[in-house]
């Protein structure tokens, strides 16, 4: 399930520059973190993204990454905040990536936008 919706490198970014080193290098960090975003998604959504993400459209995939990116982006920051200049630094970019996750996600979970997102081509629903 690991990174299926979204990369580490795209997870690593969204985290900041000063996030801790040592969660951006570990790879079982970053596929925990991954795995757990992708979880929320999946629950929070009503849909199975993951394992249907070959039906999802091109604009649609890129929302996700969106998603999932920021919310294991956050995982990252809440695991170690002592590199950054100060907490509310911290807690600043957070609330950032919470607000660019939940603004794709509350869409997401309604029906007429989940339908937009998955490729008719493939006939998947």
């Amino acid at each position: 399930m690991s990174f299926s919706l979204a990369s580490s490198g795209a997870i690593i970014a969204k985290s900041g520059r000063f996030s801790n080193s040592a969660a951006q290098t570990s790879g079982a960090l970053l596929q925990q973190f991954s795995d757990e975003a992708e979880a929320f998604i999946n629950l929070y959504t009503r849909y199975n993204w993951v394992s249907n993400a070959a039906t999802i459209n091109a604009q649609t995939s890129g929302a996700l990454q969106e998603a999932v990116s920021c919310l294991a982006g956050i995982k990252i920051i809440a695991y170690d905040m002592s590199g950054y200049t100060t907490r509310a630094e911290a807690e600043s970019i957070i609330n950032v990536l919470n607000y660019q996750a939940f603004r794709v996600l509350d869409l997401l979970k309604e029906d007429v936008h989940r339908k937009f997102a998955i490729d008719v081509r493939t006939g998947a629903s």
